[in-house]
């Protein structure tokens, strides 16, 4: 695959996301995959062939990075899983994600944490938090942990640097 990023035994890394501009806020809610239900996901991911990736939901987004053997046979497994989880037919969901492979991933990925093309000011956080979930349920393996270290500094600098704080925020457009 040209310009696909690999891990180690060559893994290709995917991302299947969904935003505002792609998809309907009913798809949205239905696929709302904060705190607990983002650890029940990566179950529903794994049943559907998936054992190496992340979930990162929050705001106006949902975006899975997995990692697999061939883009093709990711990016299917991982529409199977989100339409299984939110019960619409994956034929429903195909127009509503967009999706990105290769070193487009890794960008992306890039951007996420340093909150280039975030809608709400503060959600990179949600990437430090989707690593440490998928962590935690056995589906980062040593290269993919490796790949997912620099944007969680590069996520930590942002909310430090920028001192990112919602009640603040908030209050700076209440006026």
């Amino acid at each position: 695959m040209d310009g696909a990023a690999e891990t180690d035994g060559g893994c290709a890394l995917v991302v299947v996301a969904t935003d505002q501009q792609t998809s309907p806020l009913w798809l949205r809610d239905r696929l709302a995959l904060e705190g607990t239900a983002a650890h029940a996901f990566l179950d529903t991911l794994r049943a559907c062939g998936v054992d190496r990736g992340l979930v990162v939901a929050g705001g106006e987004r949902v975006a899975v990075l997995a990692a697999g053997d061939a883009c093709d046979s990711v990016r299917g497994r991982v529409l199977d899983a989100l339409a299984a989880w939110s019960g619409e037919a994956r034929e429903t969901l195909d127009p509503a994600f967009y999706v990105l492979d290769g070193a487009e991933a890794v960008r992306h990925l890039f951007a996420t944490a340093a909150a280039l093309d975030n809608h709400i000011m503060g959600e990179a956080h949600h990437l430090e938090t989707a690593h440490t979930a998928a962590r935690e349920a056995g589906m980062v393996d040593p290269a993919l942990e490796a790949l997912l270290q620099a944007p969680d500094r590069l996520a930590a600098f942002v909310d430090e640097a920028f001192d990112f704080d919602e009640a603040d925020f908030d209050d700076a457009f209440a006026e």
